[in-house]
């Protein structure tokens, strides 16, 4: 099962997702395996709910709003794909990441994690 954003406009690279999806459908979808919720502008934070996904491999946060990943994110064992790039305000990861041993790319380019 895939999750993937689609433009309402052919102008616009900025998205705005219900809270109903964030919150009611998002955790029921148990074998989700790549979600992508690349430049919605008002994911701010992600759930702990997000820790439930054990059949997630790729996770594409790129271009959103969030500040931190949470250490629920370090339940993903099956994770192979994490893209976090151009996440203007992320600041903060766990420690924990170094658990995501199937990890093959970690994309962080455009974070204040670099510096």
């Amino acid at each position: 099962m895939v999750f993937l954003p689609l433009p309402l406009n052919g102008w616009s690279f900025d998205y705005y997702l219900s809270n109903k999806v964030i919150y009611g459908l998002l955790p029921k979808l148990k074998q989700l395996r790549v979600l992508s919720l690349s430049h919605y502008k008002n994911i701010s934070e992600l759930q702990d709910s997000i820790g439930a996904l054990k059949h997630l491999r790729h996770l594409d946060l790129s271009g959103t709003n969030i500040k931190r990943l949470p250490s629920v994110v370090c339940k993903l064992y099956n994770l192979q794909s994490l893209l976090l790039s151009d996440c203007k305000f992320l600041t903060e990861s766990p420690e924990e990441i170094g658990m995501l041993v199937n990890l093959r790319h970690l994309d962080i380019s455009g974070t204040q994690l670099l510096d």
